[in-house]
């Protein structure tokens, strides 16, 4: 069921931590798409992004009228070998899909 809200995609930001969390919890939950079974605890999701933005990690928050509803990210490896790769994390919820 799509809505007509018009989409905006955005650098994540700490004020979109709890957004991020429920989008996250939401698809996990339909266990369909990504490996987790649910959410983290939101602390630890907290910890997540604030550590991408510190350590310069693309993510990205899709917000229809001001509401997170899917995201995009590439956890870079930390191994200098390796720092051309990563790992990408991204879902919609499925009223947006």
């Amino acid at each position: 069921m799509m809505t007509n809200a018009e989409i905006r995609i955005l650098p994540i930001a700490a004020e979109y931590i709890e957004g991020f969390h429920k989008a996250l919890d939401t698809v996990a939950r339909e266990r369909q798409y990504l490996t987790l079974l649910e959410a983290s605890p939101l602390e630890k999701t907290r910890a997540f992004v604030l550590g991408m933005i510190e350590n310069g990690n693309p993510q990205f928050v899709a917000l229809a009228d001001g509401t997170v509803v899917g995201w995009c990210d590439i956890s870079r490896h930390t191994f200098p070998s390796h720092a051309h790769a990563g790992r990408l994390g991204m879902g919609i919820i499925p009223a947006y899909r």
